[in-house]
């Protein structure tokens, strides 16, 4: 959600393979997983709100929904108290997939937490790397079945949060649907139609200046 490093999108959370038919709730509590803090530099980590829980009641809720969300993903959720520019992210590396929320998040309304790790967690389903038709479904109908509005692109005001610096502009991929948020006008957010996504996709701005 946001901006990312590594691979497209970035956060903090790997849950290990369900073993055995355990429910993967039982399989993460059984793991004495712990919150912890991040400085965003692999650096001091510290208890804190337990999104690990409800990552787990998430997981739970996606899969009764059918929804094939990967088997591994690290069972810490990482709190990342500098983040300023992203709610959440969802890292892949070395075969695992990475979960990671802002600390306002971490400290704001549970449903708003919810579905930030909804959000992240989709990323993780195949084909689903960025938000094109298959993501949304998933969140379509996560948002029916559970009353959350798991959106592409969301605001402070919306998760009754504060803090996150949101941006001017947004461009999006006609053919795989990435979205590319900018923070500053600049060549590409006045002529994308001069530009290509990485897929070869044509771009166009979705959220401009006035925009809400």
């Amino acid at each position: 959600m946001g901006q990312g490093k590594p691979v497209a999108f970035e956060l903090n959370l790997c849950i290990m393979g369900v073993k055995g038919g355990a429910s993967i709730s039982e399989t993460l509590k059984n793991e004495r997983v712990t919150n912890v803090v991040t400085n965003g530099n692999d650096g001091e980590w510290t208890d804190v709100h337990d999104c690990d829980e409800l990552l787990c009641e998430v997981m739970e809720e996606a899969r009764r929904l059918g929804i094939p969300f990967s088997s591994e993903i690290e069972s810490r959720v990482g709190i990342n108290r500098r983040a300023a520019t992203r709610f959440g992210c969802c890292k892949f590396q070395n075969g695992r997939f990475y979960i990671e929320v802002a600390e306002t998040v971490a400290q704001g309304p549970e449903k708003s937490c919810r579905e930030v790790l909804a959000h992240e967690l989709l990323h993780t389903c195949p084909g689903c790397r960025n938000h094109g038709a298959k993501w949304k479904s998933y969140a379509a109908r996560m948002n029916r079945a559970y009353g959350y509005e798991i959106q592409r692109v969301t605001t402070n005001a919306s998760l009754g949060v504060q803090g996150i610096r949101e941006p001017k502009y947004v461009l999006r991929c006609e053919r795989c649907g990435v979205e590319i948020p900018r923070f500053r006008a600049s060549a590409l957010t006045r002529h994308p139609e001069r530009y290509r996504c990485r897929c070869g996709g044509t771009l166009a701005l979705r959220i401009g200046p006035g925009d809400s």
